[in-house]
């Protein structure tokens, strides 16, 4: 892959491994990286607060972020050991209040309008955030609504919305650990995978991890689960 080096990879294994069976394929994955932290997982990506008790139940050992939507009231019963992707101050003030210590990846609207902190609203979202002392900004994320190539004008714009909200971080000095916008369709489409690998140091594979691609054919990729009747 021409993906740049220094982009790291994090596994989504949401929606039961997309049918492939979530502890199957990430005890798959954990046997096929070494303790090396060069070569280890920079996370695994879930939907849900289940499927991250799934994995932890099963001895998992590679850090979870938890990317979908949580009742934040699920959040007062224990400590719990994973990531959490949010877009609203209330969660974030639970998390802050209930699970001292625990990273959050900010998600940010740049154009897929589906969730997420609207850019006009992201400096005083930041503002209220970096009173809550007790949890770390460990990304800055967002999702794709296109990546049909580099000429698309919804991929120019939400690549420009997200430099914006990367200065925002910068200007506010929020400087996280990871930033990531990609997954399968940016990254296997190779007019876009040089953009996303200027903009960001991880990528999420979803579809791609299961040798699948909704929008881009690409030869090298073979699908991991045959079914025969």
């Amino acid at each position: 892959s021409s993906l740049d080096r220094r982009v790291r990879i994090a596994p989504v294994v949401k929606s039961n491994g997309y049918g492939h069976g979530i502890i199957n394929v990430t005890k798959i994955l954990e046997s096929l990286y070494t303790s090396d932290v060069s070569s280890k997982l920079p996370f695994l990506c879930v939907d849900s607060l289940f499927e991250a008790y799934q994995l932890q139940k099963a001895n998992i050992k590679n850090e979870i972020l938890i990317i979908g939507y949580t009742n934040p009231e699920n959040f007062k019963i224990r400590k719990l050991p994973f990531s959490f992707v949010i877009f609203d101050l209330e969660t974030a003030k639970i998390l802050n209040e209930f699970q001292p210590g625990c990273k959050i990846h900010i998600f940010v609207d740049t154009g897929m309008h589906r969730e997420g902190v609207a850019i006009e609203d992201l400096p005083e979202f930041l503002n209220q955030a970096r009173k809550l002392a007790n949890i770390k900004i460990e990304g800055l994320m967002s999702h794709l609504a296109s990546s049909a190539g580099r000429q698309d004008p919804l991929f120019l714009t939400q690549i420009k919305q997200f430099k914006k909200a990367k200065e925002i971080l910068k200007k506010n000095k929020i400087n996280p650990k990871w930033f990531h916008i990609g997954a399968t369709g940016s990254i296997i489409n190779p007019e876009t995978r040089p953009i996303i690998a200027k903009v960001s140091n991880l990528v999420r594979a979803g579809l791609a991890l299961y040798g699948f691609s909704s929008s881009t054919f690409d030869k090298n990729l073979k699908p991991s689960l045959k079914l025969t009747t």
